[in-house]
């Protein structure tokens, strides 16, 4: 059963230590509400969280690379842009790049909720 394995951590996402050899570690709705240094944090700590072959996943309001919608994710995205310091605007390249940085490979990108959300998918490689 799914739900004996799956654990919410409860805490402040750039202060609480993550638990180590996770396999999967989730961030919904996170990357839009914090700065551009703060995801770079964030992308780190899950990292480290993860065993070999773990995977993480980026869930978020995010706009296509060109940037030219969808126009509900545009939308929020600008609300998140106008009231965070230091955002950015979520793209699935952006969020790709940024988990490769952090040590991140093989990102997919998938549509979540059609015309708002997306996740991108990294394995920490083995």
């Amino acid at each position: 059963f799914v739900g004996d394995r799956v654990k919410f951590l409860g805490g402040n996402a750039l202060e609480t230590e993550y638990p180590k050899d996770q396999d999967m570690v989730l961030m919904s709705y996170i990357s839009g509400s914090i700065s551009g240094d703060d995801v770079k944090k964030m992308y780190k700590g899950a990292f480290e969280a993860l065993k070999p072959g773990g995977t993480v996943v980026v869930h978020d309001f995010m706009v296509e690379d060109t940037r030219d919608g969808p126009p509900l994710a545009a939308l929020w995205a600008c609300q998140h842009l106008v009231f965070t310091p230091g955002a950015v605007s979520l793209t699935p390249g952006y969020v790709s790049e940024e988990l490769a940085a952090a040590g991140f490979e093989s990102c997919e990108t998938a549509t979540m909720i059609p015309g708002l959300t997306m996740g991108v998918f990294g394995k920490k490689p083995l």
